[in-house]
Order: C-alpha cells, then sequence, then structure tokens
C-alpha cells in the first residue's frame, strides 16, 4: 500500500511537472490559432497600428479601407482582432503583446471596449476556452464578476466555471492539441490579404451563418432593442466597475511607456452599454472612440447593412471602416 502511495505522489508530480513545463514552453495564445497566424502574418508588415477585440472589429474593421483614408498620416494598421474574443481574452492578447510582439514601429493600439464574456460549462476543458486564464488575468476576472452588477447566482456561475477553466489550463494535456495545430495549414489567405480582416458575408453561406442571416431577414425590427439599448437618456448609469476601471488605465499607462497610444473603441449594437459607458466616462477622453450612437452614426444600425443584429454585411463594414477612420483622423489632428 505503501509503495503504491509513493507511485501516486511521483505520478502526479510528473503530470504536474509536464503540465508546467506545456504551459512555460507554448506561446501565450496557443488556444486561439488564428491570433498566432495573424501575429505572424503582422510582423513580416510594416505596420504601426493594431487592432484588438471580438467580433465586432474583426468582422468590422478592413485595414485597406481605414489606411486609404488615413494615408496622408503614414497609418498602415492590421487587425488582429478574432472571434469570441471578449474583454479577459482581449486585454490578455493585448498585454501580452506589448510583452512580447510590440516593437518602435507600432504607434497606435484600437482596442475594443465590451464586458466580460461567460466561460461556457460544456467548453471549459478547451484550449480556446481557458488559455487566457493565467493566475493575474483569472484574478481579474473574477474581480471582473465580482464588481459587476450581475445577481448573486450570475456571479457564482461566472466564477465557477472560470475556475473550471482554469484548472483545466493547468491540468488539461489537451495543450499538446497546438503541435498538432501548428502542423495543419494557416488561416485562409483571405483573412491574410486582407490584414486579418474578414467580413462576416464573406464566409461559406452554410450552417450558423446561414441561420444567422436567414432569421435576422425574418425579423430586422429586432435591430430597435439594440438601439434603445444605445440611447444614454434611456439609460442611468450610477455603478461602474472598478475592477475594469483599474485594468483599463493599466493597460492605457503600460502601452504610454512603450510608445503607444492606446485608443479604446465603443463599438454599434452591442446589447448593454450601461457597464461600458460608466468606465469609459472614467477614462481619459483622449483614449475613447464610442461609436455606439444611433443618434450620431444612424448609418450603424441601419438593417440595409447588417448581417444578423450584432453585426454587419460586407457594405457595412466599409461604413463602419469609413466612420472609424475619420474619428481616428480628427483624433490624430488634435
Amino acid at each position: 500500500m505503501r509503495l503504491f502511495l509513493i507511485r501516486l505522489v511521483y505520478f502526479f508530480g510528473l503530470f504536474w511537472a509536464v503540465n508546467l513545463l506545456l504551459l512555460y514552453v507554448l506561446p501565450y495564445a496557443y488556444g486561439n490559432k488564428l491570433y498566432l497566424d495573424k501575429v505572424q502574418n503582422c510582423s513580416s508588415k510594416n505596420v504601426n497600428t493594431v487592432f484588438f477585440g471580438s467580433s465586432r472589429l474583426y468582422r468590422h474593421a478592413a485595414p485597406k479601407i481605414i489606411d486609404s483614408i488615413l494615408k496622408e498620416k503614414n497609418i498602415i494598421s492590421y487587425n488582429l482582432a478574432t472571434r469570441g474574443c471578449y474583454n479577459s481574452q482581449t486585454y490578455y492578447l493585448y498585454e501580452n503583446f506589448l510583452e512580447n510582439e510590440t516593437n518602435s514601429k507600432i504607434k497606435y493600439a484600437l482596442v475594443e471596449l465590451q464586458p466580460i464574456g461567460q466561460i461556457p460549462s460544456t467548453s471549459s476543458n478547451l484550449n480556446e476556452s481557458n488559455y487566457f486564464l493565467s493566475l493575474g488575468n483569472y484574478k481579474y476576472y473574477s474581480q471582473y464578476v465580482t464588481n459587476s452588477g450581475k445577481s448573486t447566482s450570475d456571479k457564482k456561475r461566472y466564477i465557477t466555471n472560470a475556475t473550471k477553466a482554469g484548472l483545466n489550463r493547468i491540468f488539461s494535456l489537451k495543450k499538446i492539441k497546438y503541435y498538432i495545430q501548428r502542423m495543419s495549414k494557416n488561416s485562409s489567405n483571405r483573412i491574410l490579404d486582407q490584414n486579418g480582416f474578414l467580413s462576416v458575408s464573406s464566409e461559406k453561406f452554410t450552417g450558423e451563418f446561414k441561420t444567422r442571416f436567414e432569421n435576422f431577414l425574418k425579423d430586422t425590427t429586432s435591430l430597435n432593442s439594440r438601439i434603445l439599448a444605445a440611447k444614454r437618456s434611456q439609460n442611468n448609469i450610477t455603478h461602474y466597475n472598478i475592477a475594469h476601471l483599474k485594468r483599463a488605465k493599466y493597460l492605457i499607462e503600460k502601452s504610454e511607456r512603450l510608445g503607444i497610444e492606446l485608443i479604446f473603441v465603443i463599438p454599434p449594437r452591442l446589447p448593454d452599454y450601461k457597464e461600458i459607458w460608466s468606465v469609459a466616462d472614467r477614462l481619459p477622453q483622449e483614449n475613447i472612440i464610442d461609436l455606439s450612437s444611433p443618434d450620431l452614426f444612424p448609418e450603424l444600425y441601419n438593417s440595409k447593412y447588417s448581417f444578423d443584429i450584432g453585426h454587419f454585411n460586407k457594405e457595412g463594414a466599409s461604413v463602419f471602416s469609413t466612420i472609424l477612420a475619420k474619428k481616428l483622423a480628427s483624433r490624430l489632428n488634435n
């Protein structure tokens, strides 16, 4: 019995050591292959401006359009945003980008300002759902949820799922999957050739994308709920998330130390803005571009530019990119 216990201790000790070694040797974004492909492609270009965020920027911010409008400003941009990359993932990737990827060429970083996302319990063991939960980022995630206006039951669920995902990050051997994926072909050249941008309309029109498009066409008035959510007069803001505010300020300061101007972008069509606005109002306004207002930017809430309730079609992405570029131009002139 004693020998068995000793062997068991050795086994778990070895298992622990292998997992820690994997975390040490793996790239920081091992669970986000598209991002890794983009970073590698970006590093080969003379880029001075980068975008980080979810599909709200990945599908909407077209570098070729933005660069053409900002040609006199010598802007050469690359879209490093990826699908499903919400608050905690985006900040994790951007901070690691500053530490591992950036160089003196980068002058501007446009990062999506967004709420945190829930980690589904059913996917907490997947690399895509846990790679970003380092000890520091797990702490931020937990503090964000604790300081949010969510119900007690929602807070418990969010933190429980994040804890499961964090433990899976340490103990799951699925991290080895990265080495298998690395041997597969890179992401579509359609994405890399567009400097990281790909509109939803350019995807294969099957499965999930077809369903989303068809459901929206059945009732385009569903967009009205997003318009109402984006009207400040309809939303009283009293609470702000101190954890989110501290992280955003820290990223601004860290960027400045490296000679990079960080600008947070508030995208249109989010289901709720209260938490985002409350943080944005407490940040330096020169670090904010707010595109959420349906009164100032009615075209961004026009159904003819829509793929679904939250995303633009190809024409809508061009409109969004044009507006974003002009807002950035006015910011650079100040």
